[in-house]
């Protein structure tokens, strides 16, 4: 992979301008053979000079673990494609998302207050995915008319009573706007939270519990894979019918199958398949599109 990845890579370099959108996308079929070191060497020089890498998996034989780090790195993202035959419509659906691209480079950089640790960050728009818990965390661009979205959850540590509001973070993003002749923008950013010894019912907005609802079952499937690499087989094979089951009521009628076939696997292979453990890791992923796209 390193070969093609490094032509592309000295290609952009080649022409690399604040006025284009420097990007490169990487499709793949197979796994690395050992060069992934060096890939993810090439993906932070890359990122160093404004340079986006994003995947296209196809079929089952690659390590999607790798390239969700791979692409991480540059702030891009990767999409599974089952055959050759959705390459040409995916392509083109990038390349529309790419000539939109108004806001490039952003970045999120934060610094936590000591008894508050970052635990998990997930970007739900303009592009989805897990993202690195390591600052500065690389956000890629914004497409005109549209906005970034994550989500970041935090881990407190007890509260003195004697506070009324806690600061979580403090930071700031960096980005560029290539139309402008200043071309690099710095918004500082402070998380905190009102503190009191009283509850009140405070009903959080419908888009975040829309989102979390979406999000838990992307990271049941999480754990899924992790209690497999543990051995914690019948863990695994609870969570995957709970996968199931939520995926029904939601009217996902496919994934839930591969879901409840994937539990037959776990109990008696002792491992997901490579094809159904990606069905259902893009599958449970993309049930955050809709609310995404109406975003934009």
């Amino acid at each position: 992979m390193y070969q093609g990845l490094n032509a592309g890579f000295q290609e952009s370099r080649r022409y690399l301008s604040s006025n284009y959108t420097n990007h490169i996308i990487l499709i793949t079929d197979g796994h690395t053979y050992g060069d992934e070191a060096v890939c993810l060497e090439l993906a932070d020089q890359a990122s160093e000079i404004g340079i986006t890498i994003s995947a296209l998996g196809i079929g089952s034989e690659w390590n999607d673990k790798f390239l969700d780090e791979l692409v991480q790195r540059t702030g891009g993202s990767s999409i599974f494609v089952s055959g050759p035959k959705d390459i040409d419509l995916l392509l083109k659906e990038k390349f529309q998302g790419l000539g939109k691209t108004y806001v490039e480079r952003v970045s999120l950089d934060i610094r936590m207050i000591p008894g508050i640790k970052l635990k998990y960050a997930f970007r739900l728009n303009p592009e989805l995915g897990p993202l690195p818990i390591a600052f500065p965390i690389q956000l890629g661009g914004i497409p005109y008319k549209s906005r970034q979205r994550i989500l970041l959850e935090f881990l407190v540590d007890p509260i003195r009573t004697n506070i009324s509001r806690l600061m979580l973070a403090e930071g700031h993003f960096t980005f560029e706007i290539p139309k402008y002749s200043k071309k690099h923008y710095r918004l500082p950013v402070n998380l905190m939270r009102p503190v009191s010894t009283s509850y009140e019912m405070e009903p959080p907005p419908h888009s975040i519990v829309e989102a979390m609802s979406k999000l838990t079952l992307y990271r049941m499937q999480e754990k899924v894979r992790d209690d497999i690499e543990v051995g914690e087989l019948e863990s695994a094979a609870q969570s995957l019918q709970n996968i199931a089951t939520h995926l029904l009521s939601k009217g996902e009628t496919d994934l839930a199958k591969t879901a409840l076939l994937e539990v037959q696997n776990v109990k008696n292979q002792q491992k997901l398949s490579q094809e159904g453990e990606k069905q259902i890791k893009y599958g449970t992923r993309a049930l955050l599109l809709p609310e995404s796209s109406e975003e934009g």
